[in-house]
């Protein structure tokens, strides 16, 4: 019932290849595969981009020396499934290894269009700031920052009573900048 995807292996051939011994339900979901189509299977067979994603180098690593490790976020890839995973890997006491793992896919495009969002409004010749309900700046463009002259950054975590439009400028004016 973890949220985490879990599977547990078998090594088989000193570590030249693993087995499923175990997958459970969030894996079945994350991986699109059911738990009976792997159990008895071997990784490279059912997971063919395990090799080039590092992850099986990860497997013998630790099957070896029985020392966790870390799989950083990265893609996976295959003819059946893309996405991003994070994995832990660890050697159980009866010689079998699990790795515990996450589905980052989603986390990863929102992050990859907050960054695009980022550049857009980087490059924008108008003057654009966001501020939270609390009136915290907590986002200021070059633009922005240079026509109240302040350094970039320096703006974030300021109250946004720091903006203040001279008086004798039109909002024409303060439009162009």
């Amino acid at each position: 019932n973890m949220g985490n995807c879990v599977a547990v292996y078998q090594a088989v051939d000193s570590g030249n290849d693993f087995i499923f011994k175990d997958f459970n339900k969030a894996a079945e979901k994350s991986d699109c595969v059911k738990r009976e189509d792997l159990v008895g299977k071997s990784v490279l067979q059912m997971f063919p981009g395990v090799k080039e994603f590092r992850l099986f180098d990860v497997f013998q690593e630790v099957w070896h020396t029985g020392i966790p490790m870390h799989h950083p976020v990265s893609l996976y890839e295959d003819e059946r499934i893309v996405g991003w995973r994070e994995n832990f890997v660890y050697k159980l006491t009866s010689g079998e290894i699990v790795a515990i793992y996450d589905d980052v896919t989603l986390r990863k495009q929102a992050e990859e269009e907050l960054r695009l969002q980022s550049e857009i409004l980087k490059r924008m010749t108008e003057g654009v700031y966001l501020v939270k309900m609390d009136g915290t700046i907590v986002y200021a463009n070059p633009k922005f920052e240079t026509m109240f002259g302040y350094d970039p950054g320096e703006m974030i975590g300021q109250h946004a009573s720091i903006v203040n439009y001279p008086t004798d400028i039109s909002p024409e004016e303060r439009a162009k900048g």
